[in-house]
Order: C-alpha cells, then sequence, then structure tokens
C-alpha cells in the first residue's frame, strides 16, 4: 500500500480530535501519553535519552524525592514511557511520596 499523508489523516484526524476534546474537559483527567513521531534515525537517541529521563527520576524518588516518586507512581501505575504498568509498585512509591510529603 503506498504511504500517503491525505490517506493516514483520514484514519487518525477523527480519533484524535476525540481525544483533545476529552483533554480539554474541566476536572476530567485522562491518562494520555504524548509521544512524538520521529523517523527511524531520530527514534534510538530520542528513546535512549527517554529512558535516561526516566532512571533519573527514578533514582531521584529512591533517593527520597516526593515529587520524583510520584512521577514514578504514575509512569508504573498507567505502563506509561517505556515502564511496564505495576500496580504493586506504583504503589509503594505513591506511599512514599505520601510519606515523604505529609499534609499540615
Amino acid at each position: 500500500m503506498p504511504k500517503s499523508c491525505q490517506a493516514a489523516v483520514l484514519y487518525y484526524n477523527q480519533p484524535a480530535e476525540k481525544v483533545v476534546d476529552l483533554v480539554q474537559v474541566p476536572g476530567l483527567s485522562p491518562n494520555v501519553e504524548k509521544v512524538r513521531l520521529t523517523t527511524d534515525e531520530e527514534g534510538g537517541a530520542s528513546a535512549r535519552r527517554e529512558r535516561d529521563v526516566v532512571q533519573y527520576y527514578q533514582y531521584s524518588a529512591d533517593m527520597g524525592n516526593a515529587d520524583a516518586a510520584t512521577a514514578i507512581g504514575q509512569l508504573l501505575n498507567y505502563g506509561a514511557r517505556g515502564m511496564t504498568q505495576d500496580h504493586r509498585r506504583a504503589y509503594r512509591y505513591f506511599t512514599q511520596a505520601a510519606a515523604l510529603n505529609p499534609k499540615p
């Protein structure tokens, strides 16, 4: 099948518009992972950079950073940014974040 941007728009435009409508609803926060589409040449460096960022956040969380623990918990909860969905580990990071940042 020949590649065609015009044909791709016909398939992707309607679902994309529905996602945009969902994201714009006040009080509703759906899990939407933004993914930058790249050519194959760019994908390798971008993927490595993303893994490095996730590893940095995980290290920061393990060192006691509540914000990083929350971020890693979110990634594990939804299975985003290359992390496998793991609700038990997500719960541990959320619990850690709550303990590090108690309410007054």
